[in-house]
């Protein structure tokens, strides 16, 4: 993951903004189902470092030079090095689950010394699919529907206690270019909205979130993603 201020261009400190970040980690997830009382349990172990080891910096370089883009200024003022561990937990109860239309309920949590924070939120998918609660509507062999075509949409609400992509690690000394405790949002909103087209066990999924600002005088911010899944 990487992260940058609004702007890349400054060659001084600008203490409005959000620092550059690097992380590097590996995780393992775990998902639980109970097909029958529908509930699905979803665990996660992060390991990995942040600052100038994970290579952002030459990252970000090398692309903005291929693309013959500016070349970012700052990164001397990136978050430290420091340790990322986190673990996280996600709660996730069906409500409504028809042919066509699931809704579902949610509770995470997340500790470590990379992020720290609670939040709820709602989770709907309606058109063609498997049952989210048979192994994520994802199936080696098809039973039902060989052809799946639906629209995922998501709403999450946050409560924040430490974000380290903003504030610096816990174990190092702190950086140049902090966020200041007293500007960090504790509620951030989120929204996911993605469609996903599936023949047996192939999926393709685009999707865009957008999030609330995270501290005082941040943007409201969005992004894409692109994702292929293969059940093995």
């Amino acid at each position: 993951d990487g992260f940058t201020p609004r702007s890349i261009t400054y060659t001084t400190i600008r203490y409005d903004e959000r620092p550059y970040c690097g992380l590097l980690f590996l995780s393992h997830g775990l998902t639980s189902i109970n097909a029958k009382k529908k509930l699905l349990l979803y665990t996660q172990l992060d390991l990995g470092v942040m600052g100038y080891i994970t290579g952002g910096e030459a990252e970000q370089k090398a692309i903005h030079k291929a693309i013959n883009g500016d070349q970012p200024l700052g990164w001397e003022n990136q978050i430290k090095t420091d340790a990322a561990i986190n673990y996280r937990a996600k709660l996730e109860k069906g409500i409504l689950v028809t042919k066509h239309l699931e809704f579902m309920l949610n509770s995470t949590a997340r500790v470590g010394s990379l992020y720290t924070d609670i939040g709820v939120g709602a989770h709907a998918r309606v058109g063609v699919f498997n049952s989210y609660f048979a192994n994520l509507g994802l199936q080696k062999h098809t039973v039902k529907n060989k052809f799946k075509i639906y629209l995922t949409t998501k709403l999450n609400t946050t409560l924040v206690g430490y974000n380290a992509t903003m504030q610096g690690g816990l174990f190092n000394s702190k950086s140049i270019l902090e966020v200041p405790t007293t500007n960090i949002n504790r509620n951030v909103h989120a929204a996911y909205l993605g469609i996903t087209v599936g023949y047996k066990r192939f999926s393709l999924e685009y999707n865009r979130t957008f999030i609330t600002p995270e501290f005082k005088g941040g943007l409201y911010h969005g992004w894409g993603g692109l994702t292929i899944n293969v059940c093995f």
